[in-house]
């Protein structure tokens, strides 16, 4: 596993602080730890284990301080990854040999947050020799475009690889990262269906999915469904941040008011409510 790796695992950015790489890690652990699955099919319980046993290493990795900075290093997991690729990769025939170098300099302008340079860059190159169907190659668009904060053309990234790959709508990590691209440039429908497809694939009432369908919901503005989605996960996982987090408010009408600030404010109504809250 690369530095870059380990950061995109943990969904951090270059120079994150042994504090943030430890948040991160307890974040993306809760969602992938091998006891919220216990009860799942054995395929699910596979996946999630070998994600799970990835964040560690990732987590392990950046506090050990590797760099990120080693080029050579980035550029032979691509090489590797790529070489494995049956949709074309970097030693497939026909590929032009200075495709290492390329990739090399491209991960050099995305290090130093330089996207619009490194995608013109990658982009041109893969014109100029007709490598717009090369998996591995925009894999590396898709994290420059996640670096780089532009969701939606990191989605149509990612269905680009779809199409050219089908299979890759069997692999939840594959759905995972398009359905919270989706979610994050308020693509709430298609982001909705794609976890649907997560679901038939790795299986229903997974507290992982149903948190990402229940914070979508909520970003589209459908809270009482995001709520009852948010029910349904505090029974399989009571101890998940969200479930944690929507407990701490009240909500009046359609709106959520922080329990403290609505004692504190002296809202009558939003008292009598926390008294019950607490009562039950």
């Amino acid at each position: 596993m690369t530095t870059d790796e380990a950061l995109s695992l943990l969904r951090l950015k270059r120079g994150a602080s042994e504090e943030e790489i430890k948040r991160a890690f307890r974040t993306e652990s809760q969602k992938y730890h091998p006891d919220l699955y216990a009860t799942q099919a054995s395929h699910v319980q596979e996946v999630m284990r070998e994600k799970f046993q990835q964040i560690v290493a990732a987590r392990d990795l950046l506090v050990r301080g590797g760099t990120s900075s080693s080029s050579s290093s980035s550029s032979s997991s691509s090489s590797s990854s790529a070489s494995s690729s049956s949709s074309g990769g970097y030693r497939s025939t026909g590929v032009p040999p200075d495709i290492n170098a390329t990739v090399e300099r491209v991960q050099t302008l995305r290090h130093q947050r330089r996207f619009a340079d490194a995608l013109r860059e990658l982009d041109v190159f893969m014109a100029r020799h007709s490598l717009d169907r090369n998996i591995d190659l925009l894999r590396l668009r898709v994290q420059i475009l996640a670096d780089a904060n532009m969701d939606a053309e990191g989605v149509d990234t990612l269905l680009r690889i779809r199409a050219i790959d089908s299979s890759v709508g069997r692999n939840p990590h594959f759905l995972e990262a398009l359905a919270t691209g989706q979610a994050a440039s308020r693509q709430f429908d298609a982001a909705l269906r794609t976890i649907g497809e997560l679901e038939a694939v790795a299986g229903y009432g997974i507290p992982l999915y149903l948190q990402m369908k229940a914070e979508t919901l909520i970003m589209a503005g459908r809270v009482n469904e995001g709520d009852q989605v948010v029910q349904q996960l505090a029974r399989v996982d009571p101890n998940n941040p969200l479930v944690q987090q929507r407990s701490r408010y009240l909500k009046v009408g359609n709106n959520y008011v922080g329990k403290k600030d609505a004692v504190a404010g002296g809202c009558a109504l939003c008292a009598i409510l926390e008294l019950i809250f607490d009562c039950l």
